[in-house]
């Protein structure tokens, strides 16, 4: 995750890691949750259906997001390029 940046958005680096643009600044969890909220609206799921595991007050993150998209679908929804690393 990239706090404070200028626009929205994700993108897969080199080593096939998701990384993820947000508005917010880094205090009181502000960024968590523009995180959980910009994922439910491009995966089209609820809120409630994605939750934080690991990494609350880290860069690196781990979520659990309950759908039936497959990654290859939800990639797509996110606008990041496929790699053949997944």
């Amino acid at each position: 995750m990239i706090p404070n940046a200028k626009v929205q958005g994700f993108e897969q680096d080199s080593s096939g890691r998701l990384k993820c643009r947000l508005k917010s600044k880094p205090e009181g969890g502000k960024a968590n949750e523009e995180l959980i909220k910009f994922l439910a609206k491009k995966l089209s799921v609820a809120s409630d259906d994605i939750k934080l595991l690991r990494g609350a007050t880290s860069r690196n993150k781990t979520l659990k997001i309950d759908t039936q998209t497959t990654v290859h679908d939800a990639l797509l929804l996110l606008g990041v390029e496929i790699q053949n690393k997944l």
